[in-house]
């Protein structure tokens, strides 16, 4: 199931990739640069730390705050999508892609839950540490053709 998530995560990515912005100043804003360094240490974090963190938060402490039943874990799903929409729309992208990420995190969100709740917290976390190495994979990619047109068009201009 990950390498089938990762898979058409990355066919997502390929197909969508048009949406995402051509700058990135707002990334640079967040102190994530083109330098090799930086974009290890945030990949590092973003695919190994936080996935830990959001799990216990979304799905351990409030499906404990809200319940278990269908309707609470749309719900938290619902929340979870909302969450991640308010930081797309923070870093410039797209609103058709914003909308398409949302309508998919709810999804994803109930999968997630689903997970926890039949085999525990661990494959909930692992699961989500997947496809946040798919999301920087696609960043790597977006950032670094950014710099490469950007490099085009210094090289036009001299």
């Amino acid at each position: 199931y990950l390498v089938a998530g990762c898979i058409s995560g990355v066919m997502l990515y390929r197909a969508l990739r048009h949406l995402f912005p051509a700058n990135t100043e707002a990334l640079e804003e967040l102190g994530i640069t083109p330098e090799p360094t930086t974009l290890l240490l945030f990949g590092a974090y973003f695919s190994l730390v936080n996935p830990f963190f959001e799990e216990l938060f979304w799905r351990g402490f409030l499906s404990l705050v809200l319940g278990s039943s269908e309707r609470d874990l749309l719900q938290a799903a619902a929340a979870y999508a909302f969450y991640h929409g308010l930081v797309l729309g923070a870093i410039g992208i797209d609103p058709a892609l914003i909308v398409v990420c949302v309508c998919g995190l709810v999804v994803a969100g109930r999968v997630l839950s689903f997970l926890y709740r039949t085999t525990g917290l661990m494959s909930a976390i692992l699961a989500h540490m997947a496809a946040d190495v798919v999301i920087i994979m696609a960043l790597y990619d977006w950032y670094y053709a950014w710099l490469e047109r950007r490099r085009v068009l210094e090289g036009l201009m001299v």
